[in-house]
């Protein structure tokens, strides 16, 4: 299984969001160990049609091809198998993780993020993206509705037996960790933006295209909450214990 988890970042979709994750998008081509890859990209609402323009720029200049999916092919299985086949990495983007849940589940999409799992496909997530691979994550999708500073745990696909917290560079991210580790038994893996968990098979390693990123490793241990910054540089990191 290879899955690439990004805790969030720029695209480069203006000039004062410059594009800030190449050596990431870099280590997402390289993991497919071809020299041109395809890439697909899922399209979960309109917006996406933007944002895969830009992606679509940035990946090519290192090598892939890349294929769109969008919302309304969701419903046409052949399509769906057809692109998951020939797709070397599986992207999905970031917003609104409850929405994005709903589609999944709509239309059966994890049916084909196995398949894609199967044979082999790097499959990549940014922010809400991410949290869809996992089995549940940290999410604001509710967060901006009501006047608490909380946030939500949602249920993912449970690809990877973990939760994720993007942005984990938000204080109030920080602050409402001790909360969430409670209300789950899994290992909350917390990721700046400009970081990403890498899983490739066995091998669990954070890398990231801003030196000052962090990541780290939180969850409730007899009761008390613990958090422990991860290795980078590639480094292999235990990822599942608690102790």
């Amino acid at each position: 299984m290879k899955l690439v988890l990004i805790g969030g970042g720029e695209i480069g979709t203006t000039n004062d969001k410059p594009y800030n994750l190449q050596k990431i998008d870099e280590e997402i081509v390289k993991l497919t160990n071809k020299p041109h890859p395809t890439l697909l990209f899922l399209g979960f609402n309109e917006r996406s049609n933007y944002y895969f323009g830009i992606l679509k720029k940035n990946f090519m200049s290192l090598g892939a091809m890349c294929t769109y999916l969008k919302w309304t092919e969701f419903d046409n299985e052949k399509s769906l198998e057809s692109k998951f086949k020939r797709a070397d990495i599986v992207y999905l983007n970031g917003g609104n993780t409850i929405e994005f849940m709903k589609t999944i589940r709509k239309y059966n999409l994890q049916k084909f993020f196995e398949l894609a799992k199967d044979k082999g496909s790097v499959l990549c997530g940014i922010s809400a993206g991410a949290i869809c691979l996992c089995k549940n994550g940290s999410s604001d999708c509710k967060k901006y509705k009501s006047n608490e500073n909380k946030f939500t745990l949602v249920s993912g696909t449970g690809l990877i037996n973990i939760g994720f917290a993007p942005h984990f560079s938000s204080s109030s991210r920080r602050l409402d960790m001790p909360r969430m580790t409670k209300k789950q038994k899994e290992v909350m893996i917390c990721m700046d933006n400009c970081s990403a968990l890498v899983i490739n098979d066995e091998n669990f390693y954070v890398i990231k295209s801003d030196k000052n990123a962090k990541c780290y490793k939180a969850y409730t241990y007899k009761k008390e909450f613990i958090i422990r910054e991860l290795e980078s540089n590639g480094k292999v990191v235990e990822l599942y214990s608690k102790d």
